[in-house]
This record gives C-alpha cells, sequence and structure tokens, in this order.
C-alpha cells in the first residue's frame, strides 16, 4: 500500500511502501511558494503512477498551507498543464 506524507521538517512530500521511501518531491519553501525542484521515483516503482500521485499530494499540503506552487521540474511542469485543477496554486513571478 502506497502512503504519502509531508515531511515538513525536511521540505518533502514522500510516498512510502511500509517503511521505505519509493518517491519524493523535494521542495524549496520561501515564504509562501513552493518552488518543486525535483520529482523522483525508484527504479522498480516507475511506470504505476507514483509521480503523479506525489504531486497530487503536494497540492493538497499546498492547499492545507495556503501557499502557492511554483514547479521547476519538467514533471511538475507537465503535470500542471494536464491536470486544470492545480492551477489555481501556480505562483506568478
Amino acid at each position: 500500500m502506497l502512503e504519502m506524507k509531508y515531511e515538513e521538517e525536511k521540505n518533502r512530500i514522500a510516498a512510502y511502501v511500509g517503511d521505505k521511501m519509493v518517491g519524493k518531491v523535494l521542495l524549496t519553501v520561501e515564504g509562501d511558494v513552493w518552488t518543486i525542484d525535483s520529482t523522483r521515483v525508484e527504479k522498480e516503482y516507475r511506470g504505476q503512477g507514483v509521480a503523479q500521485k506525489l504531486i497530487k499530494a503536494t497540492i493538497i499540503a499546498a492547499r492545507g498551507k495556503n501557499v502557492k506552487i511554483k514547479p521547476v521540474c519538467s514533471f511538475a511542469i507537465k503535470e500542471f498543464e494536464r491536470v486544470k485543477e492545480y492551477r489555481d496554486l501556480l505562483f506568478e513571478d
């Protein structure tokens, strides 16, 4: 079972299967803006929707914290283009 955790002290959203971290979104936090620097998934878990679930968990956490998101990594940019419901969180310079 895949579990998502917002690990605020580590500036990341992590995906776990049991105790094993299988993916993560790395964030840079600056005030009320989160920059998604990278989305990483362990090789054996790729192609299973883990990265999409990580971005969705990041969106949920951002909504809870009332922050905007600046996607920098290519996967996050594609997800923001693909999922219209995320666009209200886009940070505009």
